[in-house]
């Protein structure tokens, strides 16, 4: 069972998960990153000891992008997914990305600056671009965020082109029996009270550990992938569960 650090904020995310609230929840959430935009990569640094970017390479090269790809980035944030493919896509390549808080994309808008990368304010529910468009698309750690994430994933799938893939980079659930009460015990204690040291914000990072009271074990994300329509659906353990890495591929 995961630990709660908030009662109350455990079942405010609780409430704006049920049916019916997902504007509820878009507004919530938006306010959340909104907040962060200016700490969020720092944060994230600090959060994961650095490892957040060597799990998105990781990704990208799992995925197999290719010079010259195509690819979506929902939920960008910071754009740092984006960044990433881009790298390997090349000038050849593009990649499209977007977020719902304007805050997020003003925060890494500098960072793509000259690269085959286009910011767009986008919610991830409604990507605004024509089926059979994408090569690849990614989703680093918003794909708990969405106030449907049924819903999302057929959108994703809608965009991909026959045989692209799809890469989801998100919390997991830690398996290794000792490691995953010493992860739960940082997650919900430790990254809270860093968060308000830091940015001066503890109920944001209160918000991303209880979050996981209502987003999917492992195995419960790849039923979901399947369901949505994706094929040779899988996913990797990272950091010991911690982290997961999801791929699907849309159906020739």
């Amino acid at each position: 069972m995961l630990p709660q650090n908030n009662k109350e904020l455990k079942e405010k995310i609780e409430r704006i998960n049920q049916p019916g609230r997902k504007k509820e929840k878009e507004t919530y959430v938006r306010g959340v990153f909104d907040s962060i935009a200016k700490f969020y990569d720092l944060m994230n640094s600090l959060m994961s000891f650095g490892m957040h970017s060597y799990w998105r390479k990781y990704a990208v090269r799992k995925l197999g992008i290719f010079p010259g790809a195509v690819v979506m980035d929902g939920c960008t944030g910071t754009a740092d997914f984006a960044l990433a493919s881009a790298r390997v896509a090349g000038a050849k390549g593009r990649v499209a990305a977007f977020d719902f808080s304007s805050g997020m994309l003003a925060s890494g808008r500098h960072k793509v600056e000259g690269k085959p990368i286009s910011l767009t304010r986008a919610n991830a529910l409604y990507p605004p671009y024509k089926e059979n468009t994408f090569d690849f698309a990614t989703v680093g750690c918003g794909i708990r965020n969405l106030a449907d994430i049924d819903y999302g994933l057929r959108q994703i799938l809608r965009v991909l082109k026959p045989g692209g893939k799809f890469g989801c980079l998100d919390l997991g659930r830690p398996f290794i029996p000792g490691y995953a009460q010493l992860y739960y015990f940082y997650f919900f204690r430790v990254v809270p009270c860093v968060g308000k040291l830091v940015a001066d914000d503890y109920e944001a990072y209160s918000y991303l550990p209880n979050s996981l009271h209502t987003f999917p074990k492992q195995e419960e994300l790849q039923d979901k992938m399947q369901k949505a329509g994706f094929k040779n659906v899988h996913y990797i353990n990272l950091a010991g569960g911690a982290m997961a890495l999801h791929i699907g591929q849309k159906p020739s």
